[in-house]
């Protein structure tokens, strides 16, 4: 099954501490992604916006080919579809 690049915001959160438990210089947000016709989503970093909310449409951006290796991380991070 092929997924689209595009999904909608589920629930998400905002990071002001990183996993060390130090301040971020600049807030994190981290999203649950759900794509139609899929159960379930990925969790992956939002960027390119300050203001998310619920229902919200995101794309998909990624990495340049060179970077690729044909994985979920291949994905730099989710921003508001246009």
């Amino acid at each position: 099954m092929t997924l689209a690049n595009e999904g909608y915001i589920y629930t998400y959160t905002i990071a002001t501490i990183d996993i060390d438990g130090k301040k971020l210089e600049k807030p994190q947000i981290y999203a649950l992604i759900k794509f139609e016709g899929a159960h379930g989503g990925i969790i992956h970093k939002i960027s390119e916006t300050e203001k998310v909310y619920m229902g919200m449409k995101v794309e998909a951006v990624f990495k340049p080919p060179s970077e690729r290796k044909a994985s979920m991380n291949d994905i730099a991070y989710f921003k508001p579809a246009e």
